[in-house]
């Protein structure tokens, strides 16, 4: 498998859509990685409230925050079609990664609704009782009341 078909297959890229280009953006601290999709503009596309097929009309700049790609922030920046349907006028196209929160991709939506193991450790000593600093122990009230 090569390597831009690991990254399609990562995002749920797949025709007409494709990835046009990737960088990493050094520049920023950390760094950024930014993945450039694109979709065929001469494809018929559904409508997303009634599924009949339409041309493209307009191409709209668009950006998903994705999982981080080793520990860099990675966003996927695409060029999305925007339909024209008789029915319910111009709509933009769903895209295969959008995960239909805040400009989430399904795979960051994911990361975000799991608790970091570092919560899920602290939930489970709060939900035992105590958490023992040294010689103090601290009881689940007292945390949550300070």
């Amino acid at each position: 498998m090569t390597a831009r078909k690991m990254i399609e297959t990562g995002i749920n890229v797949k025709p007409p859509w494709s990835i046009s280009n990737q960088h990493l953006d050094a520049g920023k601290h950390p760094n950024e990685v930014y993945l450039e999709v694109v979709a065929d503009s001469h494809e018929l596309y559904p409508c997303p409230s009634c599924g009949k097929k339409r041309q493209v009309r307009n191409m709209a700049t668009m950006v998903w925050r994705h999982q981080n790609f080793f520990e860099f922030p990675c966003y996927v920046v695409a060029q999305a079609p925007e339909i024209d349907c008789p029915d319910h006028g111009p709509v933009k196209v769903k895209v295969p990664w959008d995960g239909q929160a805040s400009r989430l991709t399904v795979a960051q939506l994911a990361q975000a609704r799991q608790p970091s193991a570092a919560r899920q450790s602290l939930n489970r000593i709060l939900n035992a009782g105590q958490i023992g600093m040294g010689a103090d122990t601290c009881t689940k009230e007292r945390v949550n009341n300070v």
